[in-house]
């Protein structure tokens, strides 16, 4: 079974409670801004961005583990990203 080009986020701690489930796949043959796939929790968490270098968001990678995340980074189909950290609302 070949699952669909997209893009797989997993939460964590906060977020977690945030996104009200433990991973949410994103179908999308093409790359996505980082903002359009963080954007709806962010809101619902009370933040508006993902400061650089936080490693709030992550993108995982199997041989290199995590990396930090920057806005305005576009994420490729077959990623996952990993939404660590702790969740500020304002």
């Amino acid at each position: 079974m070949t699952r669909e080009p997209g893009v797989l986020l997993k939460f964590f701690g906060p977020w977690r409670d945030a996104a009200g489930v433990d991973e949410k796949f994103v179908p999308s043959a093409v790359s996505l801004p980082l903002e359009s796939l963080a954007g709806e929790l962010l809101r619902k968490a009370g933040g508006t961005a993902v400061p650089p270098g936080e490693g709030l968001v992550c993108l995982f990678d199997e041989r290199s583990g995590p990396r930090a995340l920057k806005d305005g980074e576009l994420i490729p189909p077959g990623s996952t990203l990993l939404f660590l950290g702790i969740v500020e609302s304002g």
